[in-house]
């Protein structure tokens, strides 16, 4: 009698629930690493311009002075200016929420410490290059700079991957 009740209810049984949220689960691991690689590609794509920008006001520099100079003090510097307003300046570094700028004599250097990779441009390379590099355990690190048709070509010190970049 309580089975024929049940049926009039329309409830669902215990294994059509199961089924519901095992087929979630599986969706959801499949979706959450792509979001990952999305969220971090994002994220690169907004250290581009910064980066570029530095890089070429310290080439505008190269040109004036005839040599590059890695400032003592990025805020004392003329590149302060290319970076975010919500920056703190720590001698060569400009630090921007998770993102760590580093202002060198031969280009400059963005690193997310969060998913470990480097966005580098190197004035003194021939041709100038930028680069992307991922820590060696960083999957989505190394993802991402293959995603961003990165060519793999080195191995620094055996924790970083070097990627070069299209101009």
């Amino acid at each position: 009698m309580k089975n024929a009740y049940m049926k009039e209810l329309g409830g669902f049984t215990l294994i059509e629930l199961l089924v519901v949220v095992l087929i979630i689960g599986i969706l959801a691991s499949v979706a959450l690493p792509r979001y990952e690689l999305a969220v971090a590609k994002s994220r690169f794509s907004t250290l581009i311009p910064i980066t570029k920008a530095v890089k070429d006001a310290q080439e505008v520099l190269y040109l004036a002075n005839g040599r590059y100079d890695a400032p003592s003090s990025v805020e004392n510097s003329a590149v302060v200016s290319y970076f975010p307003s919500n920056c703190t300046f720590n001698g060569q570094k400009a630090l921007c929420g998770d993102i760590t700028y580093f202002v060198l004599s031969n280009g400059v250097a963005a690193q997310n410490d969060i998913n470990g990779y480097f966005l580098t441009y190197d004035s003194l390379s021939t041709p100038a290059h930028k680069e992307c590099w991922a820590h060696v355990n960083s999957k989505v690190g190394n993802q991402l700079c293959k995603n961003m048709k990165g060519q793999w070509y080195s191995t620094h010190a055996g924790t970083w991957q070097k990627y070069r970049l299209p101009q």
